[in-house]
């Protein structure tokens, strides 16, 4: 589908989604749009997913600061055998080793590198008051699913459409289908198994998922394609 506008007799500007291949198929933006905002708003997020996901942050967090741990060490090494070049330049500059053009040079090289290096270091340097903010901004974003979506800028749509629909969507005039979301969404979505949408394996009744496709359709059928629709989203 590709989202463009159609002025009518008395000069207002409607906006539609119409399909690329049969070029008959044509539907409203308004109710298109709307349609998708309400299988945002089904993603209910409940008490043990939200303690999961807090976890899975946690996790993923600390696997960084491991990661940040071993840059850090590997960037104070670095810094301590600059520190060293630069006394043992200065011995070598008092001694008459070498000349004061070529001591400026080096000097100058080895001062680049260090604030180079004082700089990555700076920006390594998160505390654990930072780490609960990042995760607390994550999980109210997730809680609110449907308002981070409507707050978010068209290139943002566009990261989370993708995200939570790895293939194509279809949208018949009443509802969207894809094969499959996010893997790791949808287990944290299905959590609460007492969930009678759940249990039919449906996160909500404006989106089916499954590979059985009826007809007739409009289909976006290649991450090209999702982008495209993700792009004219919020048309009206």
């Amino acid at each position: 589908m590709t989202g463009s506008p159609s002025r009518s007799s008395n000069g207002n500007q409607y906006f539609y989604y119409h399909c690329n291949h049969c070029k008959k198929e044509r539907y409203a933006a308004k109710k298109v749009n709307s349609v998708f905002e309400s299988i945002l708003e089904d993603f209910v997020f409940t008490k043990q997913s939200q303690v999961l996901y807090k976890e899975i942050l946690k996790a993923a967090l600390g696997a960084d600061q491991g990661n940040i741990a071993r840059k850090k060490l590997k960037i104070e090494k670095e810094l301590s055998q600059l520190s060293k070049r630069i006394d043992k330049l200065q011995d070598l500059l008092v001694d008459g080793t070498i000349d004061p053009q070529s001591y400026g040079k080096t000097l100058s090289r080895y001062t680049s590198s260090q604030e180079m290096f004082e700089m990555e270091l700076d920006g390594l340097k998160v505390s654990n008051t930072d780490e609960e903010q990042l995760i607390d901004t994550a999980f109210h974003q997730l809680k609110d699913f449907q308002k981070t979506y409507k707050n978010s800028e068209i290139h943002h749509k566009k990261e989370l459409i993708s995200s939570i629909f790895p293939e194509y969507l279809e949208f018949d005039g009443e509802k969207c289908r894809t094969p499959r979301i996010n893997d790791v969404l949808r287990f944290i979505l299905q959590i609460d198994k007492d969930l009678p949408k759940n249990k039919t394996g449906q996160i909500s009744n404006k989106l089916s998922l499954s590979r059985l496709v009826e007809t007739p359709r409009i289909e976006l059928g290649s991450k090209q394609a999702v982008k495209k629709l993700s792009t004219y989203i919020v048309l009206s």
